[in-house]
């Protein structure tokens, strides 16, 4: 009889096991769910700000790049003035 108590207690300890080992299983599937579905929040959230970084790099390196070609922006700006060559000081003779 205690082979018969033996094979029992087997059985009653592996389904306890597999209880365990579902639950288990279960949490991690779970667990696994929420932490990609964060992962993909995050990954877009960062995706939508690069492609904000990257329009406004775009536009000031196309407003620079119009400018530095002497573009509209140049043209909107105040004139340069020309500055006139400074004249020699008169010559004043010393007495003497």
């Amino acid at each position: 009889m205690t082979a018969i108590q033996s094979f029992a207690d087997r059985k009653k300890d592996l389904h306890e096991r597999i209880k365990g080992l579902e639950a288990e299983k279960t949490n991690l599937v779970s667990e696994v769910a929420v932490l990609r579905e964060r992962l993909e929040t995050t990954l877009q959230h960062r995706a939508k700000t690069l492609e904000s970084e990257v329009f406004s790099l775009r536009a000031e390196k196309s407003s620079l790049e119009e400018e530095v070609s002497g573009g509209p922006l140049l043209e909107q700006s105040a004139p340069e003035r020309k500055r006139e060559p400074a004249e020699a000081p008169a010559f004043i003779p010393l007495p003497g």
